[in-house]
């Protein structure tokens, strides 16, 4: 990755908005998080990266803190998939940013959510 990221950022496109990427809580797998990183740096976005196992609270505090305009989740495991919910549902999140976009997303959310449980539920009662 050392080796393609000076390649994707020498494109000299100036930042057009700040992105936070990290590992939803409970998972500690960053590979596909890093790549995403790295092309939206190439593409002309400053990457703001949280890390691994990161809370709500961490997500929100990026967002209050560094202007940022996109927040990226990633989860590999199915099970640390549906704490990515509880970072959408941050009450402190949708306060603060409460846009018709936001309360779209998190409209879609629910729903991608419900369908996830669902699917959960139904799988495991076989």
């Amino acid at each position: 990755m050392e080796i393609l990221r000076p390649l994707l950022v020498e494109t000299g496109v100036e930042p057009v908005a700040k992105v936070a990427l990290g590992t939803v809580k409970g998972d500690l797998h960053d590979i596909g998080k890093n790549l995403v990183g790295m092309m939206l740096e190439g593409g002309g976005f400053e990457v703001i990266d949280l890390g691994v196992d990161v809370s709500p609270d961490k997500y929100l505090e990026a967002v209050q803190s560094n202007e940022v305009k996109v927040i990226g989740l990633s989860a590999l495991l199915t099970t640390t998939m549906l704490n990515m919910k509880d970072t959408i549902h941050a009450r402190v999140l949708n306060e603060h940013h409460a846009s018709a976009w936001w309360r779209n997303a998190n409209q879609k959310a629910n729903s991608c959510f419900s369908s996830l449980q669902n699917y959960k539920e139904t799988t495991q009662a076989e």
